[in-house]
């Protein structure tokens, strides 16, 4: 018999229309949906699951799916469209907005000077080169927030005997960050350099929550509300950040 891939792209019609998901098999107990920030599906079950009760679970939960994408659909209508790191755009930094400078020189970098942002490249026309004279600098402002909540989350979650995980910055598309338990990794995404610093720490100890449950359980949530007991308004201010700041916007295909 032949093995079914392990990450599939499939779709389910509903009445006339197509419903399109991407499904992984995994060696996990449960079923997951999860509906991304770009409206896209994602679903993960079981190696054992057939493609019929994959179906029908989806089928099951088509309004909250629904749901979710108007909510995302109406978020994304709320934030800008597309960032060229030209002068004169306002880069969110830390839930405030600051304007950029584009400068010719000879490395590519970023340097925060007068209230502005100075993108240093050689080629002043090169977006490619002003994106990532962006990212340089964005990664090392938001590392140096990370490292300082990682600290006091280490020392509020060391009862736990958690042990000190790595912590990663990369981009990301539709999440804020992730966390390997095997591993204990860490990954955050380079884009919540724009969000308020309350919010990036709550993400570090959403995150460092998921060491001791690997799920979003109610146990889950009062353990992070026990160090953060106002983390739900510190969640609601990643929704007026751009989670997709340096993608590079891409023709669906």
């Amino acid at each position: 018999m032949k093995k079914a891939p392990p990450v599939m792209r499939e779709s389910i019609d509903r009445n006339g229309k197509k419903i399109e998901y991407t499904w992984a098999r995994k060696p996990i107990k449960n079923i997951n949906l999860r509906v991304r920030s770009d409206g896209s599906i994602y679903l993960s079950s079981p190696f054992a699951m057939s493609k019929k009760a994959v179906e029908q679970f989806l089928l099951e939960h088509v309004d909250f799916i629904v749901s979710a994408q108007k909510r995302f659909e109406a978020r994304r209508a709320e934030l800008p469209t597309e960032f060229h790191f030209q002068s004169g755009e306002l880069l969110p930094v830390f839930g405030e907005s600051i304007p950029l400078l584009i400068c010719r020189g000879a490395r590519v970098k970023g340097v925060l000077q007068d209230g502005h942002l100075m993108l240093t490249v050689p080629d002043p026309e090169s977006e490619t080169q002003r994106r990532r004279a962006a990212e340089l600098w964005s990664k090392a402002a938001l590392k140096e927030q990370l490292d300082l909540f990682c600290r006091r989350a280490s020392a509020d979650f060391g009862q736990f005997s958690v042990p000190v995980p790595m912590v990663k910055i990369r981009n990301m598309h539709a999440r804020w960050g992730s966390c390997n338990t095997k591993k204990a990794i860490l990954t955050f995404n380079l884009s919540l350099v724009g969000a308020p610093k309350e919010a990036i720490e709550y993400v570090v100890y959403h995150e460092f929550a998921h060491l001791i449950y690997a799920n979003h359980s109610a146990k889950f949530y009062a353990l992070v509300a026990r160090f953060l007991p106002d983390w739900k308004e510190r969640k609601a201010l990643l929704r007026k950040v751009p989670c997709g700041l340096f993608q590079i916007k891409k023709t669906p295909f």
